[in-house]
């Protein structure tokens, strides 16, 4: 029984350690997790800007009255035809 007990100990040990261990790492290399995490999302987010603002602009120009010709002053014609914009 007691061998039992102390394999348990040194187990919960060891994974106490390990723990600590790992939360000391991230605790020192925080710095460098934090600007891989910045750059890796920076990639990403300029990566999809492109096909962000292309959707938009293909979306606003659908909301936009199509351009009005210019029209020059009539030579004798009596009436003008005027076609819808939509």
């Amino acid at each position: 029984m007691q061998k039992l007990i102390n394999i348990l100990a040194i187990t919960s040990f060891a994974m106490t350690a390990s723990v600590a261990g790992a939360a000391g790492y991230v605790y020192l290399q925080r710095e460098k997790i934090a600007e891989s995490i910045r750059e890796t999302v920076m990639k990403e987010v300029t990566g999809a800007i492109p096909a962000i603002v292309e959707s938009f602009v293909g979306e606003a120009m659908k909301n936009i009255a199509p351009p009005v010709p210019s029209v020059e002053a009539p030579t004798g014609q009596s009436e003008i035809e005027v076609k819808p914009l939509f």
